[in-house]
């Protein structure tokens, strides 16, 4: 049984200064229509910085924005970015090879390190191929190895490398295909028989192409440079910037790729300042939010079985996996059966932020994880997170949240949620979650960085 949920003091927020009144008069103040560049989405809210001078504001400013300024730390993080980084050098972030056919998680925070690299006064893009003349290129995914070290290997010697590498423990995964679940496609049945995650990723790399022979071709799979430990030297040969989204990643790459910790820094994921102030706790419409991809990793099997008959309302949202037609069929037939229990589907991001603040828990079961970024904008939201041991949110919300063990959902799940619904998140929750995971704290973390390596 986890821990239960305990609102304890310490805060570690500067205090209010003698800045707070004089900064909230200034947030207010701003001019909303100074213009703005870049992505309309992200122009269109964003405070911060372009080519070092320009200032960008919200139209309307939410209360939790101008909160932001009242702590000195986070407003020192503003200029000092900005004040430091005047450069014209142009940053390309590279997610995955198809991530335009099939965004997920991955592609919305590869997104806002454009939006931080921006606010650093760098020009910023994703890209869907990386080019030979840009400075620094940002890969993600060092999961799928085969693409991974193309990628690397195609890059001139004098390219910058930063890599966020969204890493799934290999032996968390391990225990998930040997623990054969319910629903499993046929790739997770082909990856049930098959040990070395090398192996596995390298015929989880040809089934994914397997409709376009040229390609599985010209990405030559099997080869021993796709190792894990030889894309880990390689990384270090090329001086990368390997940035993990919490410890528990940080660990795992050590033990999978054979990077020594210390050559690598913790860079959280970077969440959605948007949000207006929440819904009080207790009018909110659903006591439990399960946020993730319809898939048998993300476990919504085992969420159904175990809330059944709890007399919980239960929302699910979440696009289909493109190998998981089958579980997805599965789920959506338990959760139809199930009182109390509903499936929307895809939502978009302005409304997956409605239903973070219409809901009290905020659930992930997944049987492996990186780093959770519903867990994190749940929490600035207001919601009580519960989650899954098996991911880095154990690490980065330690404290705000309780986490469990995904295979054994009916010894702790019910429990957990009521008492998260008795006490609510703590008071401190949103203070925390911006001054960790706000875009100005991540383009600060990100600017010290690549000072420090002399790219700036």
């Amino acid at each position: 049984m986890p821990n239960s949920i305990a609102d304890s003091p310490g805060s570690t927020l500067a205090p209010s200064t003698p800045w707070s009144k004089p900064l909230n008069s200034f947030a207010s103040s701003i001019n909303a229509n100074n213009k703005t560049t870049g992505n309309p989405e992200e122009a269109a809210w964003r405070l911060g910085f372009i080519n070092g001078h320009q200032l960008l504001t919200p139209p309307n400013p939410s209360k939790r924005v101008a909160m932001v300024f009242t702590h000195h730390r986070l407003w020192e993080r503003f200029f000092s970015v900005a004040r430091r980084v005047n450069s014209s050098k142009r940053v390309e972030v590279y997610p995955r090879s198809d991530w335009q056919r099939h965004p997920g998680g991955d592609v919305i925070l590869a997104g806002r390190y454009v939006a931080a690299y921006r606010r650093m006064g760098l020009e910023a893009d994703l890209v869907s191929t990386p080019s030979s003349d840009a400075e620094i290129v940002h890969l993600m995914n060092v999961d799928r190895l085969v693409e991974f070290e193309r990628s690397v290997a195609g890059l001139p010697s004098s390219t910058h490398i930063i890599v966020t590498p969204l890493h799934h423990s290999f032996a968390d995964q391990g225990d998930f295909f040997a623990s054969r679940p319910q629903g499993r496609s046929r790739l997770d049945l082909l990856n049930s028989l098959v040990g070395s995650p090398w192996l596995r990723e390298n015929l989880a790399h040809v089934y994914r192409r397997r409709r376009d022979l040229g390609t599985i071709l010209s990405s030559r799979p099997f080869r021993r440079s796709s190792k894990p430990a030889a894309i880990g030297s390689q990384l270090l040969d090329r001086g990368a910037l390997i940035l993990p989204n919490s410890t528990y990643e940080l660990s795992a790459i050590a033990e999978s790729f054979g990077v020594c910790e210390s050559k690598m820094h913790v860079v959280r994921n970077v969440v959605d300042e948007r949000s207006e102030t929440s819904k009080q706790f207790g009018s909110r419409k659903f006591d439990v939010l399960v946020a993730a991809r319809i898939e048998p990793r993300k476990n919504q099997l085992g969420v159904v079985e175990a809330l059944e008959g709890s007399g919980l309302s239960v929302l699910f949202v979440g696009d289909v996996g493109k190998s998981s037609r089958s579980y997805a069929e599965q789920v959506v037939a338990a959760i139809a059966r199930t009182p109390q229990m509903e499936y929307q589907g895809h939502v978009s991001t302005e409304r997956m932020t409605e239903l973070y603040q219409d809901s009290r828990v905020a659930l992930s079961a997944s049987f492996f994880e990186a780093s959770s970024l519903v867990d994190c904008e749940a929490l600035l939201n207001g919601c009580v997170v519960v989650g899954s041991e098996r991911g880095g949110s154990a690490s980065v919300l330690s404290g705000y949240g309780v986490f469990g063990d995904p295979y054994h959902l009916d010894a702790w799940l019910v429990e957990t949620i009521m008492e998260g619904l008795d006490s609510g998140p703590r008071s401190d929750a949103g203070d925390f979650v911006l001054a960790r995971f706000s875009e100005a704290a991540i383009a600060d973390r990100l600017a010290r960085l690549m000072e420090a390596t002399g790219w700036l």
